[in-house]
């Protein structure tokens, strides 16, 4: 019971680590968009 609900944990942490640098990505691409053709 301990593994699994420390696989599960792994697991979470995992997506949402992925799911934030994702996030940061596509907002970083968006920044550097939006300066290169002069709009906000």
């Amino acid at each position: 019971m301990r593994l699994l609900v420390g696989g599960v944990t792994a697991v979470v942490l995992a997506a949402a680590s992925a799911a934030m640098t994702g996030i940061a990505h596509a907002e970083a691409d968006r920044t550097i968009t939006s300066n290169s053709t002069g709009t906000h």
